[in-house]
């Protein structure tokens, strides 16, 4: 399972790591 290279698009698939991933 690979991410998206933006933000958004990662988001999109996984709004519960939003958070996660903003924060990193």
């Amino acid at each position: 399972m690979k991410a998206p290279a933006r933000a958004a698009d990662y988001v999109k698939c996984q709004p519960s790591t939003k958070l996660n991933y903003k924060r990193t």
